[in-house]
C-alpha cells in the first residue's frame, strides 16, 4: 500500500489532536466529499437529476456508510479518484492542457494513496472514446501533460518515502533534488505543448 493516505491522516491528527473522533471525522469528511463529487460527475455527464440520484445512491450504500466510519485510506482513494475523473472529464470537454495536467497530478496523488486507483482510467478512457475529440493533435499532446505528473509523483513518492532508488541514476542525487528536477521537467513539457498547440 502506498503511504500518502497515512500521511494525510497523520497531518490531521497532528493538527487537530490525536483521537478516534478526529480520525473518523477525517474519513467521514472524505466520504461526504465522495458523495458531492459523484453528484458533480453525474451532473456534468447526464444532468442535475442524474447527479442527485447518483449521490443519493452512493450515500445509502452500506459500503459507503461503513467505510466512512472506519479509519482506512479507501475513502481517501475514492475521493481522489472521483476528483481525478471529474477534472479529466472537464479537461477533455474543454480541450484544456492545463486541466489535463491537473488531472495527472490528481491521478499521481491517487496512485500514491492506493494502487487500485489505476482502474479509474477505464471510465476516463471510455469517455475519451465516446467524446471523439475534434482536435486530435491537441488531444494527443495532452497525453504527456496528463501522464508525466503522476509518473513524477510516484517517482518522488517512492524515492522519498521508501528512501531507496528505483533506477541507478536516482542514487546520484537526494530525493528532494530529484523531486525538484522531475516537477520542473513536467512543467516544461506542459508549457512547450501548450505553446505549440
Amino acid at each position: 500500500m502506498q503511504p500518502l493516505g497515512f500521511y494525510v491522516e497523520a497531518f490531521f491528527l497532528k493538527t487537530l489532536g490525536v483521537s478516534y473522533e478526529v480520525a473518523v471525522g477525517v474519513t467521514t469528511s472524505f466520504g461526504v466529499g465522495c458523495i458531492f463529487l459523484l453528484s458533480k460527475i453525474g451532473k456534468v455527464l447526464y444532468g442535475r437529476r442524474t447527479g442527485l440520484f447518483a449521490a443519493a445512491l452512493i450515500a445509502l450504500t452500506p459500503w459507503q456508510i461503513i467505510m466512512s466510519r472506519v479509519v482506512l485510506v479507501d475513502v481517501q482513494c475514492l475521493f481522489l479518484s472521483l476528483l481525478f475523473l471529474l477534472v479529466g472529464i472537464n479537461a477533455m470537454r474543454k480541450n484544456s492542457l492545463g486541466l489535463m495536467s491537473l488531472s495527472g497530478v490528481l491521478f499521481g496523488f491517487t496512485l500514491l494513496t492506493k494502487l487500485f486507483a489505476v482502474f479509474m482510467m477505464i471510465p476516463l478512457a471510455l469517455f475519451y472514446i465516446h467524446s471523439r475529440p475534434k482536435n486530435t493533435k491537441r488531444a494527443l499532446a495532452g497525453i504527456p501533460c496528463s501522464f508525466s505528473p503522476h509518473f513524477s509523483f510516484n517517482m518522488c513518492g517512492m524515492s522519498r518515502f521508501q528512501e531507496e532508488a528505483w533506477f541507478p541514476f536516482l542514487a546520484m542525487t537526494t530525493s528532494d533534488n530529484f523531486c525538484q528536477v522531475v516537477l520542473t521537467l513536467h512543467l516544461s513539457i506542459t508549457s512547450v505543448f501548450s505553446r505549440r498547440l
